[in-house]
């Protein structure tokens, strides 16, 4: 059945890369080395016990080379560059940490972002706040966040309830607040009636909700404006456009009622006992352990995970007031999430899942080390290989607007029934996600045409760090290569494939010793070419392989 029990012993390779892969952007051959020698508790504690530090505490303007934000100046900006120009240097900016970030920080903010969608839209200021939002409560409270979320002015502007007031109420906030962020819909129960709440629930939540308002970028640096936990600019509250009634909820939440307010500060008092009265019910816990276990685990929820997994974590989640952090460490020490438990439907676990674009870009950017232009002396170029190829040129092709799903639901992939991460992969994605290898390894886009503006991977120098061991044993290389690249190891009939094949091209082993690894060697490493071709394509037919796209 499944377990939570906690797995014990050391990770070993395999375990170590299913770990990495799934909590984290960054994963390199050193990485899995280390994390290999860890137990269960050390590696799981390593990532989520800390934040990571920030290369940048801010994005960097590529035209200036300073922040743009809160720090640096504004007075150099081009009047004419549009919000949406520097929004586009956030998101390059939140990519560019992620790739680098030593825990599972950044996972938990995407993870976030998908729990509480909102729009590419608004000013730089607006956009940036809402990021650090999400990086504030990445490994904090669930509940907090979801007050927090209310006031945001990101999220009052992209689902109208800025709009929202007591002569001409908007319902469109407080139906998703209930239905896709929080408790969750559920099965229709009657007419009007969702299991979990009811359309009359939405209307009084609606009501409730009434006279928040954006704080324009003027004011941002107003204390009032500023939210006491966060220090981040929030919405306002603005009493004369707040429906003052008593707020009346249904049986799904006991028939509680919220006293209406009586004054500017009082509407955040009925705003807190509104959250409160959602996340009170176990329902809500369940909701988000379920989105919990799809992002880091998989999509197979059986009646016996449900049971044995989903129900004690929601308790566990629920009796910590909503702390995501000890409920995330004992779902990643679990034997269930290695797959270790007596259950035949956890077989399906490591390496069953489709890597998103963002983990397939991530974790080969981060494994092959492949440098990046840099922020400050290179900015233009550092924009546009995010722009040019990172976005646009490979995430997009591969379904995935990073920063922008197409509506408030989010990514398909992450709630779409039943296809859920197969969504990723179809004849329209599949083109790009393979030819990412090729793409590496020349430098240049090869689809729509243009550079990666100087990334490149060049393989030879990062083959000579981290293949020391054996390196003039053709078979124990592509092993090498093999327990790096791919989640699960393959069968014998895979290996001597990639050995034979594509390694050798045909010949003996004795080849690449006699031919290629000891010419290289007695040329102190300069004359590359003995071994570039047979390493490139290795690595393309890695990349290019089925198991390659897994997770």
């Amino acid at each position: 059945m499944p377990s939570l029990e906690q797995h014990s012993g050391i990770l070993g390779i395999s375990l170590a890369g299913h770990l990495l892969r799934r909590s984290c952007y960054l994963i390199t051959p050193n990485r899995i080395e280390t994390f290999a020698q860890y137990s269960i508790s050390q590696a799981v504690d390593e990532l989520l016990d800390s934040l990571p530090t920030l290369n940048f505490p801010e994005p960097i303007h590529p035209n200036t080379g300073e922040h743009f934000i809160n720090l640096g100046s504004r007075s150099n900006l081009d009047p004419s560059e549009s919000n949406g120009v520097r929004r586009n240097f956030i998101k390059n900016w939140w990519l560019h940490e992620a790739l680098q970030d030593e825990t599972a920080v950044s996972k938990m903010i995407f993870f976030l972002h998908t729990c509480f969608i909102t729009a590419d839209e608004g000013s730089d200021f607006k956009y940036f706040d809402h990021f650090s939002l999400l990086r504030f409560y990445a490994l904090g409270n669930f509940k907090a966040l979801a007050e927090k979320i209310c006031v945001d002015n990101l999220m009052l502007n992209y689902l109208d309830n800025t709009q929202n007031e007591k002569n001409s109420p908007n319902e469109n906030f407080a139906r998703e607040f209930l239905e896709l962020f929080t408790i969750g819909k559920g099965d229709q129960a009657g007419p009007g009636d969702y299991t979990n709440y009811t359309e009359a629930d939405i209307q009084e939540a609606a009501k409730l909700l009434t006279g928040f308002k954006t704080t324009s970028d003027d004011d941002r640096d107003d204390p009032i404006y500023k939210d006491p936990d966060t220090n981040l600019t929030r919405g306002r509250a603005l009493y004369s456009k707040h429906n003052v009634e008593d707020k009346i909820f249904s049986h799904h939440f006991d028939n509680l009622t919220i006293a209406g307010a009586t004054s500017e500060e009082d509407m955040w008092r009925e705003l807190h006992e509104f959250v409160e009265m959602i996340f009170a019910k176990v329902a809500t816990a369940e909701h988000i352990v379920r989105r919990l276990y799809i992002h880091f685990v998989g999509k197979n929820i059986t009646p016996a995970i449900q049971q044995d997994i989903i129900l004690p974590l929601a308790q566990d989640l629920q009796n910590g007031n909503y702390e995501l952090k000890p409920v995330l460490k004992r779902l990643l020490k679990s034997k269930h999430f290695y797959g270790m438990d007596d259950d035949s439907s956890t077989d399906n676990i490591i390496g069953a899942t489709l890597r998103s674009p963002l983990e397939l870009w991530a974790h080969t950017m981060s494994m092959f080390q492949v440098a990046i232009p840099d922020a400050v002396t290179d900015g233009d170029r550092h924009k546009n290989f995010y722009n040019g190829w990172v976005r646009n040129n490979f995430m997009i092709p591969c379904g995935m607007d990073l920063w922008k799903p197409s509506d408030v639901a989010g990514y398909p992939a992450y709630y779409q029934t039943p296809n859920f991460y197969r969504e990723w992969f179809n004849s329209s994605t599949i083109t790009t996600r393979y030819l990412l290898g090729e793409m590496l390894l020349t430098g240049k886009k090869v689809i729509v045409g243009g550079s990666l503006n100087g990334a490149q991977l060049d393989v030879v120098p990062w083959f000579v760090e981290h293949f020391t061991a054996d390196p003039s044993n053709a078979e124990w290389v592509v092993t090498q290569f093999l327990s790096y690249l791919l989640p699960v190891s393959p069968s014998q009939d895979r290996i001597a494939y990639f050995l034979n094949e594509i390694f050798l091209d045909g010949l003996s082993p004795l080849s690449w010793y006699y031919d290629n690894w000891t010419p290289f060697e007695a040329s102190n490493f300069t004359e590359d070419a003995y071994v570039r071709t047979p390493l490139e394509n290795l690595i393309k037919a890695i990349m290019y392989a089925p198991e390659y796209q897994l997770i």
